[in-house]
């Protein structure tokens, strides 16, 4: 028995939040790992380094610089792009599909109606006979 559509949408956000938590998680552990190998390369360079080696390590810090500020750059996108993709799905937007509102409200609305035709249809019940 497949899931309704309601569950469905709610089970595909639940998915994509995981998602956001594991990115978001993986750029926390780079970001500290970079930190750490910022502070490594602070530690060994010493006022006593001859021009050559220092501008050698400026040029490289500089190069870890862009790269890092791409890869933020990358996984902040990244990160965008999974909340939109969240977005769309509660919102309805993403395949012209219903709203989780709108999904709940049908859903209530059948199970109102199936309520009414479990009801027994006892002739002394209805307004009109009273």
């Amino acid at each position: 028995m497949g899931l309704d559509p309601v569950e469905f949408r709610m089970q595909q956000a639940r998915e994509v939040i995981l998602e956001l938590r594991d990115a978001i998680q993986e750029a926390h552990g780079l970001l500290k790992d970079l930190k750490q190998s910022k502070r490594d390369i602070d530690e060994y360079i010493c006022p006593g380094i001859d021009n050559r080696l220092d501008t050698e390590v400026k040029k490289q810090l500089e190069q870890l610089d862009v790269a890092t500020r791409k890869a933020i750059t990358d996984s902040t996108q990244a990160v965008f792009n999974r909340f939109d993709k969240l977005a769309a799905l509660l919102m309805g937007e993403e395949d012209d599909k219903p709203t989780i509102e709108e999904l709940v409200k049908q859903k209530v609305e059948l199970e109102r109606g199936a309520k009414d035709k479990e009801a027994p249809n006892n002739p002394g019940d209805s307004l009109g006979e009273i």
